[in-house]
């Protein structure tokens, strides 16, 4: 009796630590539902922002540094965004227009990538810089 008295209560404790689970322990809920918009090049927005863990972009810097491991060549990168927003809303006989047209410059960087002599175990060496607009 005592056996199973202690295999019951051991699986209630059990059950209870898989608080984990619950998506109230998150302490960054706002993060985890808020839209956050996938900004960089025209490459990386097209790929949902996986160009993290491709690496040859240089929007990776962001997410995965390492990832401008995989350029062979220097590049430099601009991208300009674009947002525009119209919203009308009618309440109680009244009328409010939104609109608004925002151009900024969304991402800018460069990577300089340096071939290492033949008898180096190091193919390259690559150098970056990025500025990511991020909201």
């Amino acid at each position: 009796m005592i056996k199973n008295s202690l295999a019951i209560l051991t699986v209630a404790a059990s059950f209870s630590l898989l608080s984990a689970q619950d998506i109230s322990t998150i302490r960054n809920t706002v993060d985890v539902y808020s839209n956050n918009p996938t900004t960089g090049t025209a490459k990386y927005q097209g790929m949902a922002g996986s160009m993290g863990a491709l690496g040859g972009d240089i929007s990776t810097i962001n997410t995965n540094p390492a990832g401008i491991g995989v350029f062979i060549s220097s590049d430099v990168d601009a991208t300009l965004n674009i947002n525009n927003s119209k919203n009308t809303t009618n309440f109680n006989g009244q009328s409010i227009d939104y609109k608004i047209n925002k151009t900024e410059l969304g991402q800018t960087g460069g990577v300089a990538s340096f071939r290492l002599p033949d008898n180096s175990p190091w193919k390259f060496v690559n150098v970056a810089v990025n500025y990511s607009l991020q909201s």
